[in-house]
């Protein structure tokens, strides 16, 4: 069977995470988050500030490129999340997948910007995200825009855009039936 590559993308606390293990546990595909990359060079090289968690967050965008070219190169399948900047991410995925020509699906999740701007604030209150992430600076005001042009669908192959705002379990019920159509996938 031919590999597929799952990328889940979109702005911060747009659901991205919640989407993807679902994903990986229904169709036994490894679910490399940046987040879980990020966190290990946190608790390997230290937390900073803003800037300090932005550099680790460009270095564990290129290791998931890495990661995701030896998984095809296996001829293994594997979902990858993160808010990915379309300029500097397209053209690393367009190589990925030029090489190795998997089943492709990039899911773009959505949100309202208050309902993002509610699940930083909840994050922190959890006690349960990693202190190097910095999320207390991510907290939106009114006036702050989206960045919606940076992080923006890639568009490397299909694209299935999906509104987290009131996301639910039915919500992920669909997600997971909309890749299995897609992708031509089965329960593993």
């Amino acid at each position: 069977m031919q590999p597929v590559l799952i990328i889940i993308n979109g702005l911060p606390a747009t659901g991205k995470t919640t989407i993807g293990k679902p994903l990986a546990e229904e169709f036994n595909i490894l679910f490399w988050p940046k987040d879980k990359v990020k966190e290990f060079l946190f608790d390997n090289l230290g937390i900073g500030d803003r800037e300090w968690s932005r550099r680790l967050g460009a270095i564990s965008s290129v290791f998931l490129y890495e990661v995701a070219d030896q998984f095809l190169t296996a001829g293994k399948s594997l979902i990858v999340e993160s808010d990915f900047h379309k300029d500097l991410a397209k053209p690393e995925w367009k190589k990925v997948i030029e090489k190795h020509h998997p089943g492709i699906l990039e899911i773009y999740c959505f949100t309202e910007k208050g309902v993002r701007r509610a699940r930083f604030e909840e994050r922190n209150k959890s006690g349960n995200r990693h202190k190097g992430h910095v999320d207390t600076v991510n907290y939106l005001s009114e006036s702050d825009p989206e960045p919606l042009d940076v992080y923006a669908p890639l568009m490397v192959g299909d694209c299935y855009r999906v509104d987290t705002t009131k996301a639910n379990d039915q919500t992920t019920k669909d997600v997971v039936e909309e890749v299995r159509r897609r992708l031509n996938l089965k329960r593993q």
